[in-house]
């Protein structure tokens, strides 16, 4: 039975190689690396032994890595020593899976909640907000909560 994909892209959720590359990057402490052609457009997320053209994958477990020579993935995110056996774009990173989670955010095409504190919520005022938060109406913000977001 074939799994189905994870994630697909709506065609503003569309990327590059190079764009997540970049997201990832900034994310993860020891950086992330493009392998091969980083111009081309990643669609969606799947597992690495089902996924096809425009999917990122990952390898993230010597487990996995059987199904490595014959992904149909556009990408695999994957660690350093497994570069060389991958036959498609690669990332570079230390932490496969955390940097395949991390990617997942930039697919997420659910509707985010507009930014602001909502009549009826709750913000003590030794408590920091971040501009990008979103606390509705019922909720409490605690004394000295930094950073919300």
């Amino acid at each position: 039975m074939d799994r189905p994909r994870s994630a697909a892209a709506g065609p503003d959720k569309r990327r590059t190689l190079a764009d997540i590359a970049a997201a990832l990057d900034q994310s993860l402490a020891d950086g992330a690396v493009v392998q091969g052609d980083a111009t081309i457009a990643i669609t969606g997320l799947a597992p690495i032994e089902t996924a096809s053209s425009g999917d990122l994958t990952h390898l993230s477990g010597s487990a996995y890595r059987r199904f490595l020579r014959g992904t149909g993935a556009a990408a695999v995110i994957l660690r350093a020593e497994d570069a060389s056996r991958c036959p498609a774009a690669a990332v570079v990173v230390a932490d496969p899976y955390l940097a395949f989670a991390l990617a997942s955010h930039l697919f997420d095409d659910r509707p985010q909640p507009p930014a602001g504190v909502r009549e009826g919520a709750r913000v003590h005022r030794n408590a920091s907000v971040h501009g990008t938060a979103s606390v509705a109406a019922g909720a409490t913000v605690a004394a000295d909560a930094r950073r919300c977001a």
